[in-house]
């Protein structure tokens, strides 16, 4: 078993013992099931170097509204890109025919948004040596190509390779970021699709400065600096000093970016990836970088504003050419585990954390040490049982779904978040949580596309341990959207998390009705469960009075000023004794007309 430590003086002999005693344990244990379940598909292309496009994208999300993760391929000779609907429990139907992808040349990287907010989810597929792709998602797991229509064109050769969304420049809509690697001797800059809200996009990259024209494999969007907005990180190949790195670009919050040169992450290296992640338990994003034999890098953050290479102490640095990475708590014991894949014939990689650094090498007892050819990665709990399977795309294999085990550890528990953003942005890209329980603490953050050309589930997973509940969330939501904490969300259940400015709308319409009051009283009255917590306005994980006074606080604002007060009890008794039939004619209890039972709720509500 080959060892990736890279650790000096005394410590270096104590390390060893304890990895060498370690390494044939593993808590997360996985079995290969893709064929069983239904997944049929044997990628043949993205071979290494020259016209190969290192690798084909995957993506991992809710194609048809149902709730649970369907998943799309590409790389096959039979059929370039395919479609594979989750029945609900973790198997799989084909449907690439109906899916309307046809077979787009030498697909790349991709990643699913609801770019133009009809509800359903989008898809941006970039290809090698042509122009990418932009698939509106129709409904009935049917997509129809809109590339020109959207104004995504591209002109001469193209070098597409991952692909990323956010709102970057806070203006509700959700904007695509287009790495290329230069390839073929042709100058292919980086783009940034900005989203003009009719359905088109105008590339802005070279007016804000951000068209990298070195050979970018990925770029993606994190809040490094946790200052509200998002950042871009920009990962290139073949890095040399005084000519190529990689690049942080801050967002100034006004729509526009600044490099930072001085704060430690342009580091030089052949960057094969990106994973944002805490490794140090403080709360604050961390970076780890797949590298070629040289060695990968972890650069640990000082609260978003320098960065530390420390992978030698962590032990993650993989002597190999290694791709992407995907940083998740596979056994739900509480801290943050690593996947990355190798393209050189040795085994992949999974270390896994049981305490302190460094990281133990538990590839081949955890079931994830396969050999070939491997790059992109995509998690997700594909079966709904709380724990994050893993897909693996390798050339000349059949894709590859291990299912998780974590499940069956006795004791160990999760949580998961599903996010939902404001007006435009109902995945809530950007947002961010960190959660401290009794058995650690996690942060996490919503991400369309970053790792290696490909898109895990946006579900925000957390394991506990033998925690009882998730302790205390705090959730930010980006470009001020917001802020809330939880306390005591209990554990094995998925809760929603709703922006302050959502609660009590269950539709999401705006406005809060008759019926939004009615499940309301009901989940006031019951125990605290899914479907509870758009009520649930203080975050203490019940529904009580002071979070029906918060529901009534807004219900029974008739002067739409955000205050209940004296100006809605003036327009209430002026419509004294007349037919009603809406809140916002002073009819809040539904009975048809104004009168004390309305007044009692105004008065309930007032502040």
């Amino acid at each position: 078993m080959r060892m990736c430590l890279q650790v000096h003086g005394v410590l270096a002999g104590v390390v060893t013992i304890m990895f060498a005693s370690s390494s044939m344990w593993a808590d997360a244990t996985f079995t290969e099931e893709a064929r069983a379940r239904g997944l049929s598909y044997v990628v043949t292309q993205g071979a290494f170097g020259g016209p190969g496009q290192y690798g084909c994208g995957m993506a991992l999300f809710d194609a048809d509204g149902d709730g649970d993760l369907d998943f799309v391929c590409s790389g096959s000779d039979r059929k370039t890109m395919a479609l594979f609907e989750n029945s609900g429990s973790g198997t799989f139907l084909d449907r690439t025919e109906q899916s309307g992808f046809g077979s787009p040349t030498k697909p790349s990287g991709m990643a699913a948004a609801d770019y133009d907010a009809d509800g359903d989810l989008d898809l941006f597929v970039t290809c090698w040596l042509t122009g990418p792709v932009l698939f509106r998602n129709d409904g009935g797991l049917h997509f129809t190509d809109v590339t020109v229509e959207a104004g995504i064109i591209t002109a001469g050769v193209s070098a597409g390779s991952g692909v990323a969304w956010a709102d970057y420049d806070a203006d509700g809509w959700i904007d695509v970021l287009v790495s290329n690697r230069t390839q073929m001797g042709a100058l292919v800059r980086n783009r940034l699709y900005r989203n003009l809200g009719d359905g088109s996009f105008m590339d802005v990259a070279p007016a804000l400065g951000v068209d990298d024209p070195f050979l970018t494999f990925q770029s993606s969007w994190c809040d490094l600096d946790l200052d509200g907005d998002l950042d871009m990180y920009v990962a290139n190949d073949k890095g040399f000093p005084g000519f190529s790195s990689n690049r942080l670009f801050r967002n100034s919050g006004r729509g526009t970016f600044v490099e930072d040169i001085s704060s430690g992450a342009n580091v030089v290296m052949d960057a094969m990836g990106i994973c944002f992640a805490d490794f140090t338990d403080d709360l604050v994003p961390d970076l780890f970088l797949a590298n070629i034999g040289t060695g990968n890098i972890l650069l640990r953050s000082a609260s978003g504003a320098t960065f530390t290479n420390v992978v030698g102490a962590s032990g993650v640095s993989g002597l190999s050419t290694c791709w992407g990475g995907i940083a998740f708590d596979a056994d739900n014991d509480g801290d943050t585990d690593l996947y990355f894949t190798t393209s050189d014939p040795i085994k992949n990689f999974f270390f896994e954390r049981s305490g302190p650094w460094p990281f133990i090498d538990s590839s081949q007892s955890a079931g994830l040490a396969t050999l070939g050819e491997g790059y992109c990665h995509v998690v997700g709990d594909v079966d709904a049982d709380g724990d994050l399977d893993l897909f693996l795309q390798q050339r000349n294999e059949n894709i590859r779904l291990f299912i998780n085990q974590a499940n069956l550890i006795p004791g160990r528990r999760w949580v998961k978040f599903q996010p939902v953003g404001l007006g435009t942005d109902r995945q809530a890209i950007g947002l961010q949580i960190k959660a401290t329980y009794s058995s650690g603490a996690a942060w996490r953050q919503v991400e369309c596309g970053s790792g290696y050309k490909s898109q895990s589930a946006v579900t925000l997973h957390v394991g506990l341990g033998s925690a009882l509940t998730a302790g205390s969330v705090e959730c930010r939501w980006p470009n001020d959207g917001g802020t809330r904490t939880l306390i005591g969300y209990g554990a094995n259940r998925t809760w929603t998390l709703y922006p302050p400015a959502r609660l009590g709308d269950t539709k999401g319409d705006g406005d809060l009705g008759a019926d939004d009051y009615a499940d309301m009283v009901l989940c006031q009255g019951s125990a605290f469960l899914p479907g509870c917590e758009i009520f649930d306005f203080d975050g203490n994980a019940t529904v009580d009075d002071l979070d029906r006074a918060a529901f009534l606080g807004r219900y029974c604002d008739l002067t739409g000023d955000a205050i209940v007060g004296s100006r809605d009890l003036a327009e209430l008794l002026g419509r004294w004794g007349n037919a009603a039939n809406s809140p916002a004619e002073g009819d809040f209890d539904g009975s048809g007309s104004v009168d004390g039972a309305d007044l009692s709720l105004l008065l309930a509500g007032w502040n």
